[in-house]
């Protein structure tokens, strides 16, 4: 009798609970699982390279995003898990994730930042490609990419500064 209560007490007061999606799920469900680059016909650590991004989730722990870029004459690697994702709508994602490693070409040794701060995402697919359309500090306190732009603030050409602004790849 007493598990009868309970039962119908859960289906009574439950309805209205939400229940939080498995990232890794949500990342598959939308599409983004898979290795993404706005060329595929060159490689990341190429002068002039692109930047790749591949996002993985397996049965066990979190979702992870792996990105390789080549920034002058450093290839940078970065590893960050992914700890959240959310559909914002059919073809937006908006996801969390803390860096657990970084590396660069030039320094064999493989950095595990200290205490990184959460950066929260968003991407929207367009057709087959995706495109970064913001990301920035939880805090809010660094912008990286806003409104499909990569941001480089306080640049110093000719004792000029000024902050430029590129559209992220499709």
């Amino acid at each position: 009798m007493q598990k009868m209560r309970l039962s119908i007490a859960l289906v009574v007061f439950l309805p209205g609970v939400a229940f939080s999606e498995d990232a890794g799920d949500v990342l598959r469900s939308f599409g983004l699982l898979g290795t993404w680059s706005s060329d595929c016909s060159k490689d990341a650590s190429d002068a002039g390279g692109p930047i790749r991004t591949t996002y993985t989730a397996s049965p066990v722990g979190s979702p992870t995003k792996h990105t390789i870029v080549r920034v002058r004459d450093t290839i940078v690697n970065e590893e960050h898990e992914i700890q959240s994702a959310d559909l914002v709508t059919e073809d937006k994602l908006k996801f969390t994730t803390v860096k657990t490693k970084l590396s660069f070409s030039s320094d064999k040794e493989v950095h595990a930042p200290a205490n990184p701060p959460p950066y929260l995402s968003i991407v929207q697919k367009f057709g087959s490609r995706i495109r970064t359309m913001d990301l920035r500090s939880s805090d809010g306190s660094n912008v990286v990419i806003e409104n499909g732009e990569m941001i480089f603030p306080n640049l110093n050409v000719d004792g000029n500064r000024f902050t430029y602004r590129l559209p992220t790849p499709l």
